[in-house]
Formats: structure tokens, sequence, C-alpha cells
């Protein structure tokens, strides 16, 4: 019977083989030798990969002092570099001094891949006599697959799984089984597998076999599996129609439905998912029914299925999920509620603010002031003494109001709480002077966000703070506010801001206002005259933006040394990635391409905007370099937060050149949508092209996250794919 082979894939060293930790006394601090300094380099080598340093390392500890944990460093490093022998010759020294289960397990695995079977079948039995570990089990029961003695295989695997239970494992017995005959034992352990941890691999293996016992129905059930992983959803819709055929399934139903969902079909989906609950109450399905109603804008529907998911089971998410639902229909108690039955369940600070919220909706302001004083006590937050800032301005305890908004800001400095700080010091407490200082403070903050929201919030902040300056007699202030009210109102007032600006410099000389009449005026195409405020605004101090004005207005000039000249002036005060961009720009009109994406490759250093990696995909593409431009529209998608997208954007740069930072992005990518596997093998990938262990901390971290399960399949697999190269 033919046996569908397994997977194989290229991974490098275990994550827990990237941890070291030096202990340290707090009392005296231990004196570092020379042979501990050598293994201490090491490790670290080791940690990021570099393996042939790592030996060096160990070699010049051994050197010094011949002790087993060095000879069993250096000989992992031998193995990494595919030195089998070395590595166990290495091992053996190492057991000639202490006997150590990590040594035989090491030394067994080289003999493996020297396909020494009785050796490696021995070092794992010699290393099970002192510990029996589920890894060693593991690795005797391959050893044993190898040389096609199923039956020992199976009893092995069987042993393993006794200590940890394993998705890999029990596909591998699942194979072994299968092998021999042992049909529905091989379908069990898939089920398990999949149980475990639901991935196309483990689908692949129960699809093809329940093809192979014509089992058509829960093999179109697989595949319809696999379908969805793969984002083929016309295919997947098909095959769980398939299995349906005759067949009431309420997680085939769920299965067809997120497909639909998927696919934006969100009738067909609501129906799909009232079949699986007629079926079966699921809690998770209910979430699921209520969010695509949600995206139908049936607010009600999804409300009343939070809550019979709730029935069925208490989840602080659903609870923050329905609460939301209540406060968006204005039924900010019943959200007070929701969000207060989520605290009782987990405590997380979402729930917290989202409470605060809904309670300063209903004024209640002391229930407020005494929820956050609690909180404060366990967790201090600027946002916290922002609320609680707010509930007791609301309370006329202005002096207090004032300490918690001076908390926040030196927490965290918002544009939201300088603005909320100035309105308390103008209106309550008569102290104008710090209230411009706070209004400015808020000014300077909204202009580095660019959206809506930080626009109108501009029009409110230039008005409040013209208007107190005028209050205050500082009229040529007052007067350039307008203006500045103008710019934001739209680019059709900017005329009209230009007088402004010109009666606050008629009133009194100022460089920022002459560089804001130079942008009015670059705006309006009058380059010349803004050239002209720019140089005034030199003339009063040395300013990166006036620089940059200049350069602007020379590059519309057409005078593009000139722009050339200041724009690189404007750089050495300040590095500003709009600056990078114009000067790359200007270089590119200048031919000078490689200057152009030096510039390029800067802007997005310090601002990963989506126009920024739109420029240098451009360049890239017109020089040729269409693998970089690929990946840098990867980037925009993934701006976008369009990561399959992305992927697919990724996958075509690798097509045409690999690059390990490209592989990086693209296992981010999957990381972000779960595909943890795909983003492991792409770590993996990374860190093996780049061999400087840049990409080792994002590897190590998705292997801590996917538990200790996952590096024992992640070491499993790594010898599989030594075997088959051996072989």
């Amino acid at each position: 019977m033919k046996v569908f082979s397994k997977f194989i894939f290229l991974f490098c060293v275990a994550a827990s083989f990237c941890s070291f930790f030096i202990s340290i006394s707090l009392a005296e601090e231990p004196l570092i030798t020379e042979e501990m300094q050598y293994a201490q380099n090491a490790k670290q080598y080791f940690a990021i990969a570099d393996y042939y340093k790592a030996m060096m390392e160990y070699t010049k500890a051994l050197k010094i002092e011949k002790t087993p944990d060095i000879y069993t460093g250096r000989g992992k490093s031998k193995f990494e570099l595919g030195n089998y022998k070395g590595a166990i010759d290495d091992f053996s020294k190492s057991l000639n001094i202490k006997i150590t289960p990590e040594a035989y397990i090491e030394r067994g695995k080289a003999w493996l891949l020297l396909r020494k079977y009785d050796y490696a079948i021995s070092d794992f039995s010699d290393s099970l006599k002192i510990e029996k570990t589920d890894f060693a089990y593991a690795l005797r029961g391959e050893t044993y697959f190898e040389i096609e003695d199923y039956k020992s295989a199976a009893e092995d695997f069987t042993k393993a799984l006794k200590i940890m239970q394993n998705a890999y494992i029990y596909a591998l017995r699942g194979q072994t089984y299968q092998i021999l005959e042992k049909y529905e034992e091989a379908l069990d352990d898939y089920t398990k597998a999949i149980e475990i941890e639901d991935n196309e691999f483990y689908r692949q293996l129960r699809a093809r076999l329940y093809a192979e016992l014509e089992e058509t129905s829960l093999s179109a059930a697989d595949n319809g599996y696999i379908d969805l992983l793969n984002s083929d959803y016309n295919e997947a819709v098909i095959n769980f129609t398939k299995a349906l055929d005759g067949k009431e399934d309420s997680k085939l139903y769920e299965l067809r439905a997120d497909t639909k969902l998927i696919m934006k079909d969100f009738k067909e989906a609501v129906e799909d998912y009232t079949k699986s609950l007629s079926i079966k109450k699921n809690a998770d399905v209910y979430v699921k029914l209520a969010e695509t109603k949600m995206q139908m804008q049936k607010m009600k529907g999804a409300l009343e299925d939070y809550t019979m998911s709730l029935k069925v089971k208490k989840n602080p998410e659903v609870y923050l999920k329905r609460g939301d639902i209540r406060y968006k229909l204005k039924d900010y108690s019943g959200a007070a509620e929701d969000f207060s039955e989520s605290l009782k369940i987990k405590n997380s600070k979402e729930a917290v603010i989202k409470k605060i919220n809904a309670m300063l909706k209903i004024k209640h302001y002391e229930e407020v002031k005494t929820f956050i004083l609690e909180q404060l006590k366990f967790l201090e937050t600027a946002d916290l003494y922002e609320f609680l800032g707010e509930s007791e301005q609301e309370l006329r305890d202005y002096k207090n109001a004032l300490e918690s908004y001076t908390k926040s800001l030196s927490m965290q400095e918002t544009a939201s709480v300088f603005f909320k700080r100035g309105n308390l010091n103008e209106i309550f407490l008569n102290n104008n002077e710090q209230a411009l200082q706070d209004y400015t403070q808020a000014i300077e903050l909204e202009k580095k966000v660019n959206d809506f929201k930080a626009k109108n919030n501009l029009k409110v902040l230039y008005e409040k703070r013209g208007k107190l300056y005028a209050k205050t007699g500082k009229h040529d202030l007052a007067e350039a506010d307008k203006g500045y009210l103008k710019i934001v109102k739209g680019a059709y007032l900017n005329e009209s801001a230009i007088a402004d600006f010109t009666r606050s410099l008629n009133i009194k000389e100022n460089a920022d206002i002459y560089i804001s009449r130079g942008n009015s005026k670059l705006k309006i195409q009058a380059y010349d005259g803004a050239v002209d405020d720019f140089k005034r605004a030199l003339s009063l101090k040395e300013s990166a933006d006036a620089y940059a004005g200049i350069g602007q207005a020379y590059f519309f000039l057409g005078n593009y040394q000139e722009s050339l000249n200041n724009l690189m002036k404007s750089l050495e005060l300040d590095k500003n990635s709009s600056v990078y961009i114009l000067r790359g720009q200007t270089k590119e009109l200048m031919n000078d391409d490689d200057g152009a994406l030096s510039d390029y490759t800067e802007a997005i250093s310090l601002d990963k905007k989506r126009a920024y990696y739109f420029v240098r995909s451009n360049l890239y593409e017109k020089t040729m370099r269409n693998d970089l431009a690929e990946a840098d529209r990867g980037n925009i998608r993934f701006i976008l937060e369009n990561y399959k997208g992305a992927i697919e954007d990724y996958t075509k740069s690798l097509e045409i050149q690999e690059h390990a930072f490209v592989y990086a992005l693209r296992g981010r990518a999957k990381e972000l949508i779960g595909d943890n596997d795909g983003a492991l093998s792409d770590y993996i990938k990374a860190v093996d092209m780049e061999k400087k262990g840049t990409y080792c901390y994002l590897r190590d971290e998705l292997l801590k996250k996917m538990g200790q399960s996952k590096k024992l399949e992640f070491e499993l697999r790594k010898i599989e794919n030594l075997i088959s190269e051996a072989v």
C-alpha cells in the first residue's frame, strides 16, 4: 500500500538552545575565568546560528580546561556544521568524563544521520535509562521507522505520547499504523493530531487515507479544509457541500459558513451558522454569527447572538463585544454592566477603560472616581489618570484634577490631556500662560497626526489659542493663529492665511511665522516669494524647516542643485523622512538612482509610510530590481493590514530572488493571520540565509508562543530533514 511520505522542512537549531543565562550573586560577582569567557562567547555565537565561530570558541576553552559541557557544546556546533563524525568524537569525550542523557541523545542523532542505526538506538536507549523523555522515545521511534521496524517504532511513539501529547508524534504514529495496515488506529491518530493542531499537513494525511479507504465524504471534508487554508474558497465550498451530501454535521456547516463569510456572502454564512447551531449549540459559533450580522449592520440581531453565546459559556471577550454593541446603541448602563462582568472573569485594561467611558456617559462621576482609584492601586497608567482628572473636574475638584492631568502627562504626553489641562487652566484656574503652553503642546502633537480627527482637533485648538492670545494682548500671535486655522480648514484659504501671517509679521517679526507664510506661498506656487520668506526666517534663526522650504521651492523652480544643497543643510539639522524623500526625488531627476534609493531607504527607516514604499518600489522597478519592487508592494499591503496580499507580493519577490529579510517579512505576515507553521518555516529560512542572528528573535519568540510541544516537533522535523539529505 502506498503511504503518503512525510513532509520535510528546513529547520535550524531549537529555541531552547538560544537561551543563555549567567548566574550572578548579589553578594559578590564571581570571577569569570578565561575558559568560562570562551564558553560564554561560544554559546552566544551558537544562539545566533554562527556555528563555526561557536566551535572555534569552544576549542579555545578546551585548551584551558576539558569539561563535559564544553565537549558537548562543541559537538553540537560540529553537528550543525554537518561534521557528524567530529560531533560523535566530542560527545564520546564528554561521556567519558560524565554520563549525561543530553550527550547520549546528541550522539544518537549523529549516529542516526550517519545511518548507524544500531548505535543510534543504543544511545537513545542509554539516555532513556537515565531519564525517560518524549524526545528520546520519539527519536528512537524515528530510528526504528528508518529500519522499517514499524512495530517497535509505534511502541516508542506511544511511550513518547504518554509523556507529552504532541500533534506531530501522533502523525508519525499514524503513518506507522498506516504501514502496518491498522487503518482505524491511523485515522484516530491523524484526528488527534488535528484536534491538537489543525493544519494542512495533518489534514492531508487523513484526507489521503480516507480517499484510499473510499470514504469520499470524509475525504472531501478534509480537502475542503485544505482549500480553505490555501484561500481557494470556491473549491472549499464545493468540497464542504460534497461532504454534507446526505449528512448533517455542525462542524461542516460552520466551516462552510466560515468560507462564505470570507467571500463576503453574509446571507448564506448566516444560514450555515444557523444550521450548525440547530444541530449543536456552540458558544464560538454564536459569536461568529453575531460578527457576521455586525457586517450586515444588524446590531440588535448580533446583540441577541452574543447573549446566546454567553448562555452557553461565560467569556470575558464576548462580554466586551456585547458591551461594545450596547455602547453603540447608547445603552450605556447595559454596556457598563457587560464590561463589569468581563472584569469579574478576567481583569484587563481594555475592559477597565471601556467601563470608565460608559460610566462617564451616564455621568456617574463619583462612581468613576472611586473605581479609578481602586484600579490605580494595582496599575498606574496615563489614561487612568486622564479619566481621574476628567471625573474630578466634573466634580469641581479642580486642584486634584490639575494634579491628575499632570501625572498623566508625566507618563505619556497626549494632545487630549494637554487640551483638557489647558481648558482647566484657562476657564477654572485663570492661569492663561500655562493654558497657552498646554494648547501649544496639544497643537504640536496633533500636527504629527495626519487624519480627519486630528484636523478637526487642530481647528478647535487654533481657535481657542488664538482667542486666548488676543485676550492676553498677544495680537501678533492671534493673527498668526487665524492664518493657521484657515490653512487647516482648506488649501483654498491659503491666500487669506498669507494675509493673516503678514499682519502678524507687521506687528512683530517671527521666524516660525515667516516659515508658515513661506509654506502657504509654496501651496499657491509663489515659489520666489516662498524663498524670500524662508531666507528671512534663517536671518532670525537657523532652521531645518526653512532650509527644507527653500529646497522644495528650488525643486519646483527646476534648480535641482540649489534644492539639493538646501535639503542637505536641512538634514544636517534634523533627520526628517519627508525631506529624505524630496532629496531622493531630486537625485532621481539628476540621474543619481543609487543616491535616490539610499535616501528613500533612510526615509523608510524613519517613517514606514505607504507613499515612501511606493516611491521606492517605482525606482526599483525602473532600475530592473523587480524582486525588491515586489517586496515594497508587500510592505505597502502590510501597512494596510492586508496581510494575505502582502504574503502574495513577498512570495513574488522571493520567486525572483531570495532575500532573508523578505522571508522574515513574509513570516511576520503569516504569523499575523495565524499561520504559525508557515511563519516558523519562513523565519527559519531567514535565519539560515542571514547567519548573523538578526532573525533568531522572531523564530524563538514564535516557538515560545507555540509551546514545548512545538519545540519538540521542530527538533524532530529537523532530524527528518537531515536524514533525507544524508540519504
